[in-house]
């Protein structure tokens, strides 16, 4: 019985395992099936030929026994016959003696040939499982082989060309810069009306979760702004006699593969507060103030709850996970307070994605959107939250994203008029998004083509970043991105490098930070290098065809 059971257990495994094969396993298992419904008729038909033949040896030992009992009957005839007549043949009864003597040797042969046929039968059965057990263990030692063979080689076989001309310089600039005024700007139209219908729908619901908070108390709602078409920053501040103390750090740890630079925000009470009435300190509560009422003190009193509403159990740093969960009830509940002023559905989806909201009008049109709780750092930074780490649940991730639009900003200033570094970054970014709806989403997003695109406008004369130069401008970006994954290494441009002090102004914790390597996730974890590099290949494969079909469809 064990041995049964470890050979099912073999040919299972070795069938189930490693499903990424070259071979279509659907064929496989058709094969499989049709060889063992071929094997069950086959055996089917034995069993009946050998039902047909058990029920010939009875039928003709149902005739001896017949036969038999009628010569029974008429040697018991003769006999009588013969003891009449007073004639006895002694030779008779000898010759019925061995004749009768036939019928068992009769029955014993069937058996013989029934237990025979049953061992056959069994032996075969043993013979196809032991035959099934060895190709399977076969199969399975071979494709564990090919593993490993291929977790080494595909990503020695995925190799960059030598230079992005060898499928770009079949794109020249003015075919670049006729799709990007015929495909890309004619969607910044279709963003500026979403922009529109967005300043109008996030400001009255920021309004009634402003509302809902100031019922509550806690946390409250500060001044939100709309960095993107799909990200909205809603800054979040401290209740009364509270206070934010974000604590900074860009130690490179394998822990923190995905967060740059991060932070922790501690919540402390704020124990001077200057030009406070006598009656919110802590332990004013026997006086009696002309100011404020008494809903006014129950709701300074009910920020005592705040460090165990938010924070970590056992700490004073806020948690992720608990201003997340906050967050998306708050923007749940004030939703409903407005809902019956449109007429469009609003889907708030209860994901790890803080604030993902969908609008659904009633002509199909959809428009998705995420609206952010941040804690702000200073003017231009902040920190928000990030759903990959769920362990580390009070280190946030710093944005710099203001200081980054600033810095494009500043350096547009000395470039020349009508300057392509927008128009290569606005393409570089479409056709990353093309390929990921064709191919998947890598590790590889928006911000390291941005950051791509400011180190070549750091390193490249303002010359060359007239309208007559973006296809090499665009090849220049490319290159870049492939030398980057090679290296495994891309800086970030504003964090430890001086050379970005000469276009922008940038704080101090910036300056002296040590240099962020924003592609350390492509170091720590090898299949992210991989995905990434087969990301950027297919973006150079495809990107001629797509823009030329872009191009034909405008026609």
């Amino acid at each position: 019985m064990q041995d049964t059971f470890l050979q099912v257990f073999v040919i299972a495994l070795g069938l189930l395992m490693y499903p990424n094969s070259d071979y279509n396993l659907n064929d496989l298992d058709d094969a499989l099936t049709a060889g063992m419904q071929d094997r069950e008729q086959l055996l089917l038909m034995e069993k009946e030929k050998i039902n047909q033949e058990i029920a010939l040896s009875y039928q003709v030992l149902q005739e001896e026994t017949n036969t038999a009992e009628m010569l029974e009957i008429n040697l018991k005839n003769d006999k009588m016959q013969k003891r009449l007549d007073g004639q006895v043949d002694a030779q008779s009864w000898p010759n019925q003696d061995n004749h009768l003597k036939v019928l068992p040797s009769v029955k014993s042969t069937d058996k013989e040939t029934t237990s025979q046929t049953s061992d056959v039968d069994k032996d075969y059965i043993w013979i196809l499982w032991k035959t099934l057990s060895i190709f399977s263990s076969i199969y399975f030692a071979r494709k564990y082989r090919q593993r490993h063979s291929q977790v080494t080689s595909n990503v020695t076989k995925t190799s960059f060309p030598a230079n992005a001309a060898e499928y770009m310089a079949v794109l020249d600039s003015t075919t670049l810069e006729n799709f990007y005024f015929q495909c890309i700007q004619p969607g910044s139209i279709k963003r500026h009306r979403e922009e529109e219908f967005l300043d109008g729908f996030v400001s009255d619901l920021l309004k009634s979760m402003k509302n809902v908070c100031s019922q509550v108390g806690g946390i409250a709602i500060g001044t939100a702004d709309l960095e993107d078409l799909h990200n909205v920053v809603v800054p979040l501040n401290p209740p009364e006699s509270y206070i934010f103390k974000c604590l900074f750090s860009n130690k490179v740890d394998d822990a923190l593969p995905d967060m740059y630079i991060c932070g922790q925000i501690e919540l402390m009470k704020n124990a001077q507060i200057q030009h406070c009435c006598p009656c919110q300190v802590s332990d004013a509560a026997d006086i009696v103030c002309l100011l404020h009422n008494g809903s006014d003190k129950i709701k300074i009193r009910k920020v005592t709850d705040f460090d165990e509403q938010f924070c970590k159990k056992g700490s004073n740093y806020l948690s992720k996970g608990k201003v997340n969960k906050w967050f998306h009830s708050t923007l749940r509940q004030a939703w409903s307070l407005i809902a019956f002023k449109y007429e469009f559905e609003v889907c708030i989806n209860s994901s790890n994605i803080p604030g993902a909201v969908k609008v659904q009008f009633r002509s199909g049109e959809k428009i998705s959107f995420t609206m952010s709780p941040v804690i702000r750092f200073d003017s231009h930074s902040y920190f928000f939250i990030t759903t990959s780490l769920k362990n580390l649940d009070t280190s946030w991730s710093l944005s710099l994203s203001k200081y980054e639009d600033t810095f494009l900003r500043q350096i547009a200033k000395v470039l020349p008029q009508n300057s392509c570094h927008m128009q290569t970054l606005e393409i570089i970014l479409f056709l990353h998004k093309k390929q990921t709806l064709l191919t998947g989403s890598s590790d590889l997003k928006d911000l390291h083509f941005k950051t791509a695109l400011m180190h070549l406008l750091l390193t490249k004369v303002p010359y060359e970043w007239r309208p007559a130069f973006l296809a090499n401008r665009l090849q220049d970006l490319l290159n870049l991105m492939m030398c980057s994954l090679k290296a495994k290494q891309l800086h970030h441009v504003l964090i430890g490098n001086p050379r970005a002090k000469t276009t922008i102004q940038l704080p101090v914790y910036l300056v002296k930070s040590n240099r962020v390597n924003l592609f350390n996730p492509l170091v720590v974890h090898r299949c992210i290098y991989k995905n990434a590099m087969m990301h950027v290949m297919e973006l150079l494969k495809n990107a001629p065809i797509l823009i030329k079909d872009y191009l034909g469809q405008n026609k």
